[in-house]
């Protein structure tokens, strides 16, 4: 059996992986390609973001051309429907008149909301405002001149061009407007390009850092696994001398059979230390490939390896949840805790005699950045449950989500393990899980709280969404 695994400092850490053949190059290699992989998942996130900002500016651009040419169509309907009534008399060319003239204002005014936040495309908007008014009402008074018998004053002001002027000028102005929005469109699509070219180069890189980590723990596994084949093959032949030497020396079998003894003890010393060695590595390979070894023997290891697969699975969580979420930046609560409770069941809970985790959740939704507090939380709340409520036997752990207001959720886990008894103190650590807890609760901007009875313990936080 090798020896007990225990974390006692960084120092110590090293010092057993070095023991397992990690070096600093190994190290390195391992911690960029984690980072790689970092990096590939934040660019993601960047160029998704950065192709949504295109595709909005796209249908923005669409949206203020759309209005332009349906104020434009107005205005032209407007004059027609003027000259029609002037040239025919023909009284069915005011109403014509009168709704193009408000469908213009209308479309105006649905292009300066199209447009809102942007100053620049304002001013250019509110310039050509005065040149609208200008040739509504000159339309306006035409007709007003035709409806009353004065032709001739109607006459002098369409043969004066001062209409066909504005008209122009109308177009100029929306047609910088469209080019402005057209402009930006192209300077998106550019950033957009650009995301995706690094997106593509990051993500060679991670896979190129991910197979030479693979490679590197293939390696790591293979010396381990010549170590054992040499470390049989040296007791075969030390099993071979001493059978040799307990036929030629029959009168010397004592001190033969002592010598036997001896050497498999060093043999069996060996294979201890072969097998601790093939430990070690399988515990790095499972790290360095994210899988989880379930063969390790010692408790407070497998504990511990227990607790860190949980910690990640909190965070790793999320993520999935964004995917396959339509909005990136709000996660259901609920269905994250649900999933959440249920990989720590299938972790910490499996076995004849099994502990009961259960989750009770409402429909809750919340940033990611809180959703990563409250799963860790979670996570550390329901191992520490795990390990020290029941101690010598499994019973129930339940998890509660419930909305405080209109804005905020409180988040319960309780128990009906040991408790503390009158005048006792509660179960004590290492502190690590007591740190990030209280890490996770300054991250929410509150704090848990704690109630320790005879039977059971509660603890509870209240949290913004």
């Amino acid at each position: 059996m090798s020896a007990p695994f225990r974390f006692n400092s960084l120092a110590n850490l090293w010092a057993r992986a070095r023991s397992g053949g990690l070096d600093w190059r190994s190290l390195a290699l391992v911690l960029a390609g984690f980072v790689a992989l970092l990096a590939v998942n934040a660019v993601s996130i960047w160029a998704a973001d950065a192709l949504s900002q295109q595709s909005a500016a796209v249908l923005h651009a669409r949206d203020v051309r759309r209005a332009l040419d349906a104020t434009e169509r107005s205005i032209v309907d407007a004059v027609a429907a003027e000259r029609g009534f002037l040239l025919t008399g023909d009284r069915s060319f005011l109403q014509a008149e009168l709704e193009a003239r408000t469908e213009a204002q209308a479309g105006f005014q649905r292009v300066r909301e199209l447009l809102q936040g942007d100053e620049e495309q304002l001013r250019r908007l509110d310039d050509s405002r005065a040149l609208l008014d200008e040739g509504m009402a000159m339309t306006a008074q035409v007709v007003r001149d035709a409806r009353e018998g004065r032709f001739t004053q109607a006459l002098a002001v369409v043969r004066s061009g001062r209409g066909a002027e504005l008209l122009n000028d109308i177009q100029t102005r929306f047609d910088e407007i469209d080019q402005a929005a057209r402009d930006r469109l192209v300077e998106r699509q550019r950033g957009a390009a650009r995301a995706q070219r690094l997106n593509l180069w990051l993500s060679t890189l991670g896979t190129v850092l991910i197979l030479a980590v693979a490679g590197l723990a293939i390696f790591q596994f293979a010396r381990n696994f010549q170590t054992i084949i040499q470390a049989r093959d040296d007791l075969d032949d030390a099993n071979r001398d001493l059978e040799n030497r307990v036929v030629e020396r029959t009168r010397d079998l004592t001190e033969a059979h002592e010598e036997v003894k001896r050497a498999r003890d060093r043999a069996e010393a060996m294979l201890r230390e072969v097998n601790h060695r093939v430990g070690n590595s399988l515990q790095l390979v499972s790290s360095f490939i994210t899988l989880q070894s379930r063969t390790i023997e010692d408790a407070e290891a497998h504990a511990a390896f227990r607790a860190t697969q949980a910690r990640i699975e909190a965070v790793s969580r999320v993520h999935r949840q964004l995917y396959t979420s339509g909005e990136m930046g709000r996660v259901e609560l609920d269905a994250y805790l649900t999933s959440l409770v249920e990989e720590l069941r299938q972790s910490l809970c499996a076995g004849e005699d099994a502990c009961s985790l259960s989750v009770e959740a409402e429909p809750l939704t919340t940033s990611t950045d809180r959703t990563v507090a409250v799963g860790v939380l979670v996570a550390e709340l329901v191992t520490n449950a795990v390990k020290y409520a029941y101690p010598e036997s499994k019973g129930e752990i339940r998890v509660r989500l419930t909305r405080d207001g209109e804005t905020a959720a409180r988040l319960t886990v309780e128990d009906d393990g040991v408790g503390v008894k009158e005048g006792g103190a509660p179960p004590k650590g290492t502190g690590l899980g007591k740190t990030i807890i209280a890490a996770m609760a300054r991250d929410l901007r509150t704090d848990v709280a704690y109630v320790y009875g005879p039977v059971g313990l509660t603890a509870s936080l209240t949290f913004d969404l």
